[in-house]
């Protein structure tokens, strides 16, 4: 080898202690030995030019041993390269080669975070398993926030499907931090579409809006497309689909996504009529939730007091706020009947993620209900849950349901009384809301 800094020998793996003269002949172990053999070019009998043709390394070794080590390296020496004394690698760096000859030599893995990912092609490349799977330990064991993008793409070039899917995992954690390194702005495309299918990415939509208008930005400067929201959207097309915009808030969609031009005119009406709660065809943007994390529920449903003994066909204007934020609205038409409770289950057409910590309210607005029905009493302000799936306790408090507007009237309609949520594991549970009509 030549023009390298030469590395340290490897470690004696046995456990005699004697102190030779002569260093020559300090080789008490076959690791030691190998090593030797290697680095005093000593009995080699093949040779590899390794490298791009700008920046060439010459490195010796023996055909037996390389044999030994790999079977791809056995196959080229019975085949095709038997009688070759040197051998062109241009697809390998020369730092990358060194440290897979050393590990074939001595069982050594000396990796760094600078050339682990070229070690880890080079062990592809002659199936060397061990080899393959030392470099994906060390990157899992390295794997943060600002590399997590990179080595996603890395990993599905090189088909390291385990290492993928824990990148995944680390961005569905960390997506907000993940999503402001550059190495975001340079995934592909079926990357950033994957990204956005995934239901567990803990991040808000318009943190990821923002994030995918970046990255169209970056994408426009790679194909030397001046960057306007004609040539974004342009890029974008097969992508907005899966940004889920009936997530956001209406007041969020409006100054973000309408302000921002990459939808047109029939998508934002779409939305709009979204938001405001008129019947509309079923959107082509994906309404489920993100993620749910061990302290927060999806609300799944309502509870309304009926007549048990005959149906009544009601229609009502469901809102959602987070504390003063209208966050989900809905247009339904249906006919109940209570159960022995004198209550019926109304279920929404998505479950709605509620963050603990934070308070809601409900609004109601119907047309329909009999005038004579039931009504709740002896509610309670506080109550725990038994979550024997997940093995937690889950607190709710509850406020005086009549929230006053500015006229003095109530905005809970005094006929809704329980609630129905549902964890991330589908655990159901009915809550009393109110005491009284």
């Amino acid at each position: 080898m030549s023009g390298r800094e030469e590395p340290s020998p490897p470690k004696c793996g046995c456990s005699n202690d004697v102190i030779f003269p002569d260093p020559s002949f300090s080789r008490c172990c076959s690791k030691q030995r190998l090593w030797w053999m290697l680095h005093s070019q000593k009995l080699c009998d093949i040779s590899f030019v390794v490298g791009p043709d700008s920046q060439t390394e010459t490195f010796h070794a023996h055909r037996s041993v390389l044999s030994a080590g790999s079977s791809v390296f056995e196959s080229m020496f019975s085949g095709n390269w038997a009688a070759e004394s040197s051998i062109r690698v241009p697809d390998v760096e020369s730092s990358a080669f060194s440290i897979l000859l050393r590990y074939i030599y001595t069982d050594d893995v000396l990796l760094t975070a600078e050339v682990v990912l070229q070690v880890l092609y080079a062990a592809k490349k002659y199936e060397i398993c061990i080899l393959e799977l030392r470099c994906s330990q060390f990157l899992k064991k390295n794997l943060c926030s600002n590399n997590a993008f990179t080595l996603l793409m890395q990993a599905k070039l090189l088909s390291e499907d385990s290492l993928a899917e824990s990148c995944l995992k680390m961005i569905d954690k960390n997506a907000e931090e993940a999503l402001s390194f550059e190495d975001f702005l340079a995934i592909d495309f079926p990357t950033l579409c994957e990204l956005l299918k995934r239901d567990t990415v803990k991040v808000k939509e318009t943190t990821l809006f923002d994030a995918v208008v970046r990255w169209a930005a970056a994408e426009c400067g790679r194909k030397g497309l001046e960057v306007t929201r004609e040539n974004q959207r342009s890029l974008l097309e097969g992508a907005l689909p899966f940004i889920r915009f009936p997530l956001m808030t209406q007041k969020e969609f409006t100054t973000l996504v309408a302000e921002s031009g990459l939808l047109n005119d029939r998508e934002l009406v779409e939305m709009f009529y979204y938001f405001s709660g008129c019947p509309k065809a079923s959107l082509m943007y994906n309404r489920s939730p993100r993620f749910s994390v061990s302290d927060d529920v999806k609300l799944l449903g309502f509870g309304l007091f009926a007549d048990r003994q005959h149906f009544a066909e009601i229609s009502w204007n469901l809102r959602l706020y987070e504390d003063d934020e209208l966050i989900y609205t809905e247009l339904l038409k249906k006919k109940i009947k209570a159960n022995r409770r004198n209550i019926c289950g109304i279920i929404l057409k998505t479950s709605i993620p509620l963050m603990a910590g934070i308070f809601y309210s409900v609004l109601i607005n119907s047309n329909g209900l009999l005038h004579h029905t039931h009504s709740g009493r002896e509610g309670v302000t506080e109550l725990v849950v038994d979550d024997h799936y997940n093995a937690r306790r889950i607190n709710f408090s509850f406020m005086d349901p009549y929230k006053p507007d500015e006229d003095g009237n109530n905005l809970l309609h005094p006929r809704l009384t329980t609630m129905c949520a549902v964890t991330s594991r589908q655990f159901f549970m009915t809550i009393l809301l109110m005491n009284d009509v």
